[in-house]
């Protein structure tokens, strides 16, 4: 396992700061549940380095970090995964680990908090390890948090989570630029005119703000 799954990555430089969702983000360490959901290029992850590398200078916890991949729809790839990252030990032990592992080293942390950050969830959809999620979002200590982003969310009732305000739910529509967003992306890359006429996709916003609007959609189109 390489130590880059276990590593958030750094905050972009250029990337335009959310406040409206780092304070979001904040809340994490308040419930269970938090979840931001939205295709490529939405910033998702971006949004997450951020709120952690916010947490390093005030701690209301700690961070865990995981970055899933297509290995990780076996739920022992991923449990191995989760007791890496919560050691913050890329190479540990390889002994076989289970949900209740996961929950007893969670609880040896307590009463401090712990948020687990689970990127890219969207390729457990479908496996065996989207069961493990759900039985690990059930049996959280009360000093464990889980955060989970990706282009979708498997099945994992995130509705009743949200319904008994267990859960916080950041949706593709909230990550796009606002308004006021586009023209801060606009006068931090020296276009200040253009801000308005930016697309309110992150990723294209940006792109266009680099090689301008045709050239942007041209690129899009092209990938």
């Amino acid at each position: 396992m390489g130590w880059f799954r276990t590593q958030p990555p750094p905050p972009a430089p250029h990337a335009i700061v959310r406040l409206r969702l780092l304070d979001r983000m904040r809340s994490r360490f308040d419930r269970p549940l938090t979840v931001v959901v939205g295709g490529a290029g939405h910033g998702k992850t971006t949004l997450l380095a951020q709120a952690i590398a916010e947490n390093a200078y005030e701690p209301q916890g700690t961070d865990a970090w995981l970055s899933c991949t297509e290995r990780d729809r076996s739920p022992d790839h991923l449990l191995d995964g989760l007791r890496r990252a919560i050691a913050g030990d890329p190479v540990g032990d390889t002994s076989v680990v289970s949900v209740d592992d996961i929950v007893d080293q969670l609880l040896l942390r307590s009463p401090a908090s712990t948020a687990i950050v689970l990127d890219d969830v969207h390729v457990l959809t479908g496996s065996a390890s989207a069961d493990t999620v759900n039985e690990l979002i059930a049996r959280l200590p009360r000093n464990a948090h889980l955060v989970l982003a990706g282009r979708a969310m498997p099945a994992i009732g995130v509705r009743l989570h949200q319904s008994r305000g267990d859960a916080e739910v950041i949706e593709q529509d909230e990550l796009a630029f606002t308004e006021a967003e586009r023209a801060q992306l606009a006068a931090s890359t020296g276009r200040p005119g253009t801000g308005p006429d930016l697309p309110a996709w992150p990723a294209l916003a940006m792109l266009v703000t680099s090689v301008g609007r045709h050239a942007g959609i041209e690129y899009v189109w092209d990938e």
